[in-house]
């Protein structure tokens, strides 16, 4: 009987080897096939990133042109602007020298 019993038990301790194997193996396949989609989402992410760094690159060179272009125009319009904004400060300062004198003493502005 103690035969009996011993061989009982290594059939038993050989099947739950089996299948501890088998489900090694299982696991390992579901592992590697979880590995290549994680390798195929990480592919993706990084062709994406590539995408938005273009992108990117490309919104800073356009607002940097637009910067520039917006300069240049500030620039050109204070340039041709300058004569008429010459007049008005005379006009201010003329104005300014008028409400400084005396009531009585104002003179008629065609007349020296």
């Amino acid at each position: 009987m103690g035969e009996v019993t011993a061989n009982v038990w290594l059939a038993i301790i050989g099947i739950a080897t089996v299948l501890q194997l088998v489900l090694l193996i299982v696991a390992a396949l579901r592992g590697v096939r979880l590995l290549r989609q994680a390798t195929a989402v990480v592919d993706d992410l990084q062709d994406v990133a590539a995408r938005l760094r273009r992108v990117d690159d490309a919104v800073r060179e356009a607002v940097s042109r637009v910067d520039l272009v917006a300069t240049k125009a500030i620039a050109e319009a204070r340039h041709r602007a300058w004569p008429a904004r010459g007049a008005l400060q005379a006009v201010r300062a003329a104005r300014a020298a008028w409400k400084r004198q005396p009531a009585g003493r104002r003179p008629h502005p065609f007349q020296q």
